[in-house]
């Protein structure tokens, strides 16, 4: 009977401190989403953390998707509104906490992040008088039933596995930051290099073409079985990708006999290289895939 009573009072408590966010002033934080695919694997990621199995990585956005929410409703794991937890931090940080928060998350780690705060700042803060004795009401219940119901060793336990978590992903999001602003930097070649370095790391085999006459292709990526080959062409560029780009790897995909044929690049694609590339089905890779790619990769490395 205790535990349910607490169940549901601690249930309340995300209701109450909304209302007291609608009445007051918090300042904005800029916090943006990550790219859908970052988002994707980030939920994905969690599910294989709570015993989802995946037999091998989704070759595209649509079947992961369709793998997140196929493990998310077998688990029954439900996010909050974004909305809802930009709110919920927003009145963290006006409460006190002053970890740095990136610029860009994901929806998870955003719900991992109020978590943590909440619970380093169970005290709210507020500026009207009106709501002092209900704030201070709510505090010294929120201290009593923590101390009273929850296990202090796993309530301790849970808080430094989601600090050490908000660390690494900080880490990997400045590593990658880092890492794209150093291809701005390269040379053709040492992006083609670097391309299969991130390639290989994350499970393709890599061969690279060579510095010349090599068709329009810079290298080639494959699986283990060869059910899956790709002839790519790097381009590390200042301006947008064009027209000839897309003509010279789709001539190549027949000369080095791949399955698929792929622009990559640090810039963006013009308009007709695009519509060609539809048409001859060729797969443009923009600078928010290859920043996806760098991140996959770093997400591997053993920080």
């Amino acid at each position: 009977m205790l535990y349910r009573k607490t169940k549901l009072f601690l249930g309340l408590i995300p209701i109450f401190i909304s209302f007291l966010v609608s009445q007051s002033t918090v300042a904005k934080l800029n916090i943006n989403p990550e790219p859908t695919r970052i988002e994707l694997t980030a939920r994905l990621n969690r599910c294989k953390d709570q015993g989802f199995i995946v037999d091998k990585n989704p070759s595209n956005e649509k079947i992961l998707r369709e793998l997140v929410d196929t493990c998310e409703s077998n688990l029954k794991i439900v996010y909050p509104p974004r909305e809802d937890l930009l709110v919920r931090i927003e009145n963290c940080v006006q409460s006190g906490y002053k970890d740095e928060i990136p610029n860009n998350l994901t929806l998870v780690d955003l719900n991992d992040l109020v978590d943590l705060c909440e619970k380093r700042f169970i005290n709210r803060s507020n500026s009207s008088s009106n709501n002092s004795v209900f704030i201070f009401f709510i505090s010294i219940a929120i201290v009593f039933f923590i101390g009273v119901v929850l296990n202090q060793s796993s309530t301790r336990d849970y808080l430094l596995n989601n600090q050490r978590s908000h660390e690494l992903l900080l880490k990997r999001q400045n590593l990658t930051n880092e890492l794209l602003h150093k291809v701005d930097q390269m040379s053709g070649t040492e992006f083609e290099e670097f391309l299969g370095q991130l390639y290989q790391g994350i499970g393709w085999f890599v061969e690279l073409t060579g510095k010349s006459n090599d068709g329009g292709c810079d290298l080639v990526i494959f699986t283990k079985d060869r059910s899956r080959s790709v002839a790519i062409q790097a381009k590390r560029y200042k301006n947008k990708i064009g027209y000839d780009a897309v003509q010279q790897i789709y001539a190549a995909r027949d000369i080095y006999k791949t399955k698929e044929a792929w622009v990559v690049t640090n810039s963006y694609f013009t308009a007709p290289a695009q519509n060609r590339a539809k048409q001859l089905g060729v797969t443009l890779h923009d600078r928010n895939y290859l920043q996806e790619l760098i991140f996959e990769y770093v997400s591997r490395l053993k920080l």
